[in-house]
């Protein structure tokens, strides 16, 4: 689950420093913004480079949103570590997301009904030794009111942070996107299998 490879995204600019310890610091600048979800980047900068058990043990990177309605997703670790989105309820019990080729299997065999949401999702990711850039999905489309956008990462000295940005105004890039092509025959959820 991806956003839609027949949509040109409306674009939201954030400009959001999340956090800025000092010698680490987290950006967002803008949410590529869909009818179906949201693509953020986000930037993690370093004063120096990081030194190799940074992205290791229980305190790893860990980024997270929370809908109005008081539903959650995280995500924990980085690039190649990263942990696929998990789903939080609203009485806080975190259930992990499927995997890449565990969502095929549920895709292959799924009724049509998309999984219950929000999903957030570890995308692209690529850094140098001071800068590391994380990309994350998000499905659905927050709903009207609050989005609540959250970080910590111990390891470097970075506490849970949160920050809130405005979900209409991220509902309203998503009715600047603009359809492409038709869609492909296949549902956005379920991906058939192989594709």
């Amino acid at each position: 689950m991806g956003p839609p490879e027949h949509v040109a995204p409306g674009v939201a600019l954030l400009e959001l420093m999340l956090v800025n310890v000092g010698r680490h610091a987290v950006w967002i600048g803008h949410a590529d913004v869909y009818p179906s979800g949201l693509a953020l980047r986000v930037d993690l900068h370093g004063r120096e480079p990081a030194p190799p058990d940074l992205e290791s043990g229980p305190g790893t990177w860990r980024f997270g949103v929370q809908f109005s309605d008081g539903r959650k997703a995280t995500t924990f670790g980085l690039g190649a570590f990263s942990g696929g989105g998990g789903v939080t309820a609203p009485g806080g019990v975190t259930a992990a997301a499927p995997t890449a080729r565990a969502a095929t299997t549920v895709a292959a065999g799924h009724t049509g009904s998309p999984p219950e949401g929000p999903l957030l999702r570890p995308q692209a990711s690529a850094g140098s030794r001071t800068v590391w850039r994380q990309g994350y999905w998000l499905w659905p489309l927050p709903p009207p009111g609050e989005l609540l956008i959250a970080c910590e990462w111990p390891n470097a000295g970075i506490e849970l942070t949160t920050a809130t940005v405005n979900a209409d105004f991220l509902r309203d890039a998503a009715g600047r996107a603009q359809e492409l092509w038709p869609p492909p025959d296949a549902p956005e959820w379920p991906r058939p299998a192989g594709r």
